[in-house]
């Protein structure tokens, strides 16, 4: 099948960036003019049809009103996830859960896209806010930036299921705290189980932590570990985030060589 020039031109300059040698022909072939980002970040989401045109910001809490997501409601939730007998259940389970003031500046919960059947997912920590106005994991720069690095090694939306640990997006603009993870987690163990998928990808430290216990993205990325969900074991890659990468673009080298490992893997 013809390869969409769009698609050439954006994994011809994400290979650039990560500091892989491309043919001149090749990069003469595919040249455009440079994507401007900052105009791309300030196009207009499409939003649901239950999220507001604006985000509500975070409403002023008391300390005790932040504390730690309670074991009871840590347990509850895992009590309902594993009652689902079905994706669309435990969505509705999800959508219909009571996070209190864990997740109070939330509007809407966030869904996984691409393929159900897909045999690689992957995982991040929480929604963004354009994720929560498109209800749609992965939206705006961070998506953009993960799809191309994925379209690098030949996998777009109909060969993998990406998602967040927690389907909320968290009070803090640092990211989903512990209990916060520890309350997705109860969901995202389920969605896992019930997909069954052979590899994970886990953007970012967070997610790895909460789907294999261990801590140090830095020093475990591009090594693969192994998880076990309702008694399967689960091939895990640790991978960093494309917002640490939009950020770190000089990292982008080591995660290009983390992406090759995937494609010798899902070729094996």
């Amino acid at each position: 099948m013809p390869i969409d020039a769009n698609i050439m031109h954006s994994v011809l300059q994400w290979w650039d960036e990560s500091g892989v040698d491309v043919p001149d022909i090749k990069r003469a072939a595919a040249r455009k003019p440079a994507l401007n980002t900052a105009s791309l970040s300030k196009t207009p989401l499409k939003t649901g049809p239950r999220v507001s045109s604006q985000l509500a910001a975070p409403k002023a809490q008391s300390k005790p009103a932040l504390a730690q997501a309670s074991a009871q409601m840590i347990t509850s939730a895992q009590h309902i996830a594993s009652a689902a007998p079905t994706l669309d259940a435990l969505f509705k389970a999800i959508d219909s859960f009571d996070t209190g003031e864990l997740f109070a500046s939330a509007q809407a919960s966030v869904r996984p896209r691409g393929a159900k059947d897909a045999k690689l997912m992957l995982f991040g920590d929480a929604p963004s806010p354009q994720d929560e106005l498109s209800q749609t994991a992965f939206s705006g720069a961070n998506g953009a930036l993960l799809d191309k690095m994925l379209a690098a090694i030949k996998i777009d939306e109909s060969a993998c299921y990406m998602g967040h640990i927690c389907p909320w997006r968290p009070l803090s603009a640092r990211g989903a705290s512990p209990d916060e993870m520890a309350l997705g987690l109860a969901f995202s163990q389920r969605l896992i189980t019930l997909l069954q998928p052979d590899i994970i990808i886990a953007l970012g430290g967070k997610a790895l932590s909460a789907l294999t216990g261990q801590s140090g993205i830095t020093k475990l990325r591009g090594q693969w570990q192994d998880a076990e969900f309702s008694g399967k074991t689960v091939s895990v890659m640790p991978l960093y985030h494309p917002s640490f990468l939009i950020k770190k673009p000089e990292f982008k080298r080591d995660a290009w060589h983390d992406l090759l490992v995937i494609k010798d893997k899902l070729s094996s």
